[in-house]
């Protein structure tokens, strides 16, 4: 499995009741994988993992694993606080068929031999690929150029590393002098940094994307060498991109709502939801942004 392109991060949808809108999630996988996608990751930060059951998460992955058929590789998180929980994702989510992990390092303070005891006991016990979640700024662990090149080392199914320490492109740029080839790098934060990300090396990115053919188009745009195109569209996605950025969930589930891909935009606690004033700025923007992308063309 190649982690390069695009592979956006699916958010949880819900039903007015609270539990798991199903059929909302499927139409959402559908969505994706109309974008040409290069891959699809579940139950990542940005997808509430943690205010879902352990019951609720199995209905996901066996909803999406089942959606996708096999057409796309499909990344799980698994990050949990205790490494036995990680162990028993990594189980549940292999058992199901997954292609690979998102796995964060503990939280907090912990001495790197705990940060790689953590990824050795993964790869070892499991032949899947492992992507390193790199984000400190949710309280994870940082893991430095030097940690990262010995959990490489230590743990051979680790094969990439999602940067989202930031400014993420000079992480990017350092990881890719001293590691090269022999890990994938791909950015995040919503796409915000994606063109600069591109630049320092980076193979792709890993974030959620209400509007995936904004990535896909900038990626292959890049890859292509049309670098003045792919900064013209990159540009013009940037204001949507930044909208409310302490308010990520809520502002994605609400732009997958206005364009007919999930029923509704609810959120979970602590997750708060937006305002209605604040949802009349977000609809002028994202009329503004599609008409100046062009983009909305997979919605009708």
């Amino acid at each position: 499995m190649e982690f390069r392109g695009v592979f956006p991060i699916l958010l949880t949808p819900f039903s007015r009741d609270g539990s798991l809108d199903l059929e909302s999630l499927r139409r959402m996988v559908r969505y994706y994988m109309r974008a040409s996608v290069d891959g699809l990751t579940i139950l990542g930060e940005v997808s509430e993992s943690e205010a879902l059951t352990q019951e609720e998460r199995e209905s996901i992955i066996r909803t999406v694993m089942e959606e996708t058929s096999g057409s796309v590789p499909v990344v799980c998180g698994i990050t949990m606080p205790s490494d036995r929980q990680v162990l028993m994702e990594a189980e549940r989510a292999a058992r199901l068929g997954v292609d690979a992990f998102l796995l964060g390092p503990h939280r907090g303070q912990v001495p790197m031999s705990t940060i790689l005891g953590r990824y050795r006991s993964v790869s070892k016990k499991y032949a899947l690929p492992t992507v390193v979640l790199d984000n400190p700024a949710l309280g994870f662990a940082r893991i430095g150029v030097d940690t990262l090149r010995a959990i490489v080392s230590e743990a051979e199914n680790v094969v990439c590393v999602k940067v989202e320490e930031q400014p993420s492109p000079p992480k990017v740029r350092a990881i890719r002098a001293a590691l090269g080839t022999s890990i994938s790098i791909l950015g995040a934060l919503h796409g915000r940094n994606l063109l600069w990300e591109l630049a320092e090396g980076a193979d792709g990115v890993m974030t959620s994307a209400p509007i995936p053919e904004h990535l896909v188009s900038i990626y292959r745009l890049f890859r292509e060498g049309k670098v003045e195109e792919a900064t013209d569209l990159f540009a013009k996605t940037l204001p949507l991109a930044n909208f409310y950025p302490e308010r990520t969930v809520a502002v994605k589930k609400a732009i997958l709502k206005e364009l007919g891909v999930i029923s509704e935009p609810l959120t979970r606690d602590p997750f708060p939801p937006l305002d209605e004033g604040s949802m009349v700025h977000l609809r002028r923007l994202l009329q503004w942004t599609l008409e100046n992308t062009k983009a909305g063309m997979l919605l009708r």
